[in-house]
């Protein structure tokens, strides 16, 4: 790859071990609408591929009709039990303190939620900017996230590297000529993403500082 100025990551399965949190949080919401709690294995497939596939994934496609009273009490009790159990992965820090470039976070989470996680374990400190799917007209896989961030940071596609353990992440940075790297260690199953061809995969967080 040319040489890269600047790194943008995935949150939730990258960053971050965020399924406990959302698992309590959506069980709770489940509850209150009448529903059984879901695993920790269905909570990892909800996590990531925006609202919609969320919703389908949580409730079920025939308890759909809830959605909106799901919706409408989530968000809170998310924020609240947001980071409670949730931790960075092993050697994230690490690399996080050894990379002497930008870096960015592109999310399909809401932004305010995303900021409040990093702040809380203490990772804010290290991403210039924090982009959120409010922050954008369309999600992940739509390449607008990665758009708007290489907007604000001045960069060109060929000079950043999206970061990520879902196909959303590849192919949202397939789309907008970002060179893809895939993560081993995140929600996905990697023979998933070996399928989208990212450019490169990582088995373990300090593989990153050997590609930049």
């Amino acid at each position: 790859m040319n040489k890269a100025s600047l790194i943008i990551f995935d949150l939730d399965g990258t960053i971050v071990d965020t399924a406990t949190d959302v698992r309590r949080a959506i069980n709770i919401a489940l509850k209150e609408v009448g529903l059984p709690p879901i695993s920790l294995n269905k909570t990892k497939q909800a996590i990531g591929p925006g609202p919609d596939r969320f919703a389908h994934i949580t409730l079920g496609e025939e308890n759909m009709h809830l959605q909106k009273e799901f919706f409408d009490i989530f968000p809170a009790i998310y924020y609240n039990n947001s980071a409670v159990s949730s931790k960075p992965f092993d050697g994230i820090v690490d690399v996080l303190q050894k990379i002497q470039l930008s870096c960015a976070v592109a999310t399909n989470k809401m932004t305010y939620v995303s900021r409040h996680i990093l702040d809380e374990l203490d990772l804010g400190k290290y991403f210039k900017l924090v982009v959120g799917r409010d922050m954008v007209l369309n999600p992940k896989p739509d390449p607008e996230l990665l758009y708007y961030i290489l907007s604000k940071s001045s960069v060109k596609a060929r000079n950043a590297l999206m970061v990520g353990d879902t196909n959303n992440d590849i192919l949202s940075a397939q789309a907008a000529d970002i060179p893809t790297c895939a993560v081993e260690w995140g929600y996905t199953p990697i023979e998933e993403l070996k399928a989208l061809e990212p450019d490169y995969i990582i088995k373990k967080p300090e593989d990153l500082l050997k590609l930049i």
